[in-house]
Formats: structure tokens, sequence, C-alpha cells
């Protein structure tokens, strides 16, 4: 999958795209598929957004936030920002 596919079904205005996405991830025509299908979509479209966060704690790191600071406005404990911001 490329970057913009966890966002590409949303913004897209072609069918064949969307469905072609969908197809990606789903292992049988079924309803059982369909579901599986978009439960994947979905875990890209959070794996796409949690790098984006860890983008944006390590920017906030750099420019001088505090680790306390970062963990509250992300909703984060000290720790998981520190490991995150020294991962960068």
């Amino acid at each position: 999958m490329t970057d913009q596919a966890p966002d590409i079904i949303i913004r897209t205005d072609s069918a064949e795209i969307a469905i072609e996405m969908l197809n990606q991830h789903r292992p049988s025509d079924d309803a059982l598929g369909a579901a599986l299908a978009c439960v994947a979509l979905h875990a890209d479209r959070l794996d796409h957004e949690q790098a984006i966060r860890d983008s944006l704690i390590r920017i906030a790191h750099q420019e001088g936030a505090s680790y306390r600071q970062i963990a509250q406005s992300a909703r984060l404990d000290q720790r998981t920002v520190a490991a995150i911001a020294k991962s960068g």
C-alpha cells in the first residue's frame, strides 16, 4: 500500500480505485471477507495516523517541549513520549 492508501477511499472520486483498495485486503468474496477488508483498511489508517503523531511528537520535543507537556497533549504517558522522541 502507498502512504496515501488509508485515506484514498475517502477522498477518491473513482469507485474503481476504492474497489481496488478494498479488494487488496479482501480474503474472500463473502461478507466475512468484506468485514476483514474494512478492519485491515482501518488498521492501515491507524498506522498512518500513528506515524504522523510520532513525527509531530519528535518535532515538538526538538522545539523544546517537555515530555510532560507532550504527554498531556497526546494523552500518552511520559515514558511512551520519551521512547517516541528518542526513536527519531
